[in-house]
């Protein structure tokens, strides 16, 4: 599951971003969460850019305001 960490709402250039940190993963494992999660049930996504860090996290960038806020969670796709 995909924890949001942070919400950035809208930004100067009217698009936002979001930091998340992937729970229960196998360690070395590179998820492709664009794949994976539902990322677009938020908002309209424009680029992921990661991962970085242990935990794995990302930054997700959207074109205008998200519908999500800080401490919410993304389910896997079905």
């Amino acid at each position: 599951m995909l924890k949001i960490l942070t919400v950035a709402n809208p930004s100067a250039c009217g698009g936002s971003s979001i930091e998340v940190e992937l729970f229960h993963y196998l360690r070395d494992a590179k998820p492709d969460i664009g794949k994976e999660y539902d990322l677009g049930s938020i908002g309209e996504v424009l680029a992921v850019h990661g991962p970085y860090e242990d935990p794995p996290k990302w930054i997700v960038s959207y074109k205008g305001k998200v519908s999500a806020k800080e401490g919410d969670w993304l389910e896997p796709k079905d």
